[in-house]
């Protein structure tokens, strides 16, 4: 779909397989490759002679598998100092785990100055390649530029900007996104709003987009204040099943909330799902009402985790994002 005709009626998309069973597929074939070497595109053909290959969600499948693999000796080096053992003594299924938690970190550049920003992404270089930025930095100085040098660079934008406005102002939001070669972005409000961004990425794959739900600072008493006279669970369903029909990829919600019990409630396996307010158990909860270890969030079922604080914060960022892998890594075992 041309951006010409977006404004004709909303983008279907196809249904989605299920998440879990693409995360399956990408162990399985990550198991694969470190036992025989095998390329990218020989994986994925072996995949797709799999009956599995028919319940899984092929794009997220694809974009998981090829980008863990890109990153693989980089992720390896720097976990390597957080382990009881060499890598290489793992066993395979292990490493392949490992691997996928590594690939799954966005870290919240929630920093006053993109010089700051930069730095970061500087330290976490090997350990992170996926970086959310929102309102912290939307009109700081330099913003444009790291942006860019973050996407030049063979990293991941999450631009957090929770759009919220008329339709036609949404769909160029969403526009620029696309342009910028970012990742995500996410929506926030009524359904025009929704299925405006969704019409203005049309037929676009490589940008997801993700609806806000509820934020992970409010509770039941929070969104009474806001008029909404029902359960924080029973909001988020609501509002996920608009997100879906709508023709959002995925939603915003914490690690509390239960992904996999949510794709239950809207039956939609492969609903994507990031979660912010994931505190690792040394950290602060700081003003997330809802929060949740790293390891509670894949054990959940979580795609991606959002973490700021518990790394921007601390003396040793590099450091702080390997102890949150290897914590990942321990929830994927058990999701």
């Amino acid at each position: 779909m041309s951006r010409a005709d977006t404004s004709a009626a909303p983008h279907k998309r196809q249904a989605r397989g299920s998440r879990r069973g693409s995360r399956e597929l990408a162990l399985q074939a990550l198991y694969q490759w470190l036992l025989s070497g095998d390329d990218v595109s020989t994986l994925l053909a072996q995949a797709a002679e799999k009956k599995e290959f028919a319940r899984a969600d092929a794009e997220y499948f694809r974009v998981l598998l090829r980008g863990v693999i890109e990153r693989a000796a980089q992720l390896v080096e720097a976990v390597q100092p957080f382990l009881d053992r060499p890598v290489e003594q793992l066993s395979p299924i292990e490493r392949a785990l490992l691997l996928m938690a590594a690939y799954e970190l966005i870290v919240a550049l929630d920093v006053p100055d993109a010089k700051t920003a930069e730095g970061l992404v500087e330290q976490l270089h090997g350990v992170v390649s996926f970086f959310k930025i929102g309102y912290w930095l939307l009109i700081a100085n330099g913003n444009d530029a790291l942006i860019s040098k973050i996407v030049d660079s063979g990293k991941n934008v999450f631009l957090d900007y929770k759009m919220f406005d008329i339709d036609e102002t949404v769909k160029e939001g969403v526009r620029r996104a696309m342009d910028r070669g970012v990742k995500f972005v996410t929506v926030h409000g009524n359904s025009a709003i929704m299925r405006a961004a969704s019409e203005a990425r049309g037929n676009d794959e490589k940008l997801k987009i993700f609806a806000i739900t509820v934020l992970t600072s409010m509770d039941g008493r929070d969104i009474e204040e806001l008029g909404y006279h029902i359960s924080v669970k029973e909001l988020i369903e609501k509002r996920v099943r608009n997100a879906i029909a709508c023709g959002c990829d995925g939603i915003i919600a914490s690690p509390s909330d239960n992904p996999n019990e949510i794709r239950k409630l809207v039956s939609n396996q492969g609903l994507l799902i990031a979660t912010p307010g994931v505190r690792p158990s040394w950290a602060s909860s700081d003003d997330h009402k809802r929060p949740g270890t790293p390891e509670d969030a894949i054990r959940a079922g979580a795609d991606y985790l959002v973490v700021g604080r518990p790394i921007i914060k601390s003396p040793e960022p590099r450091q702080s994002a390997e102890r949150i892998i290897a914590e990942m890594k321990a929830g994927a075992g058990q999701a």
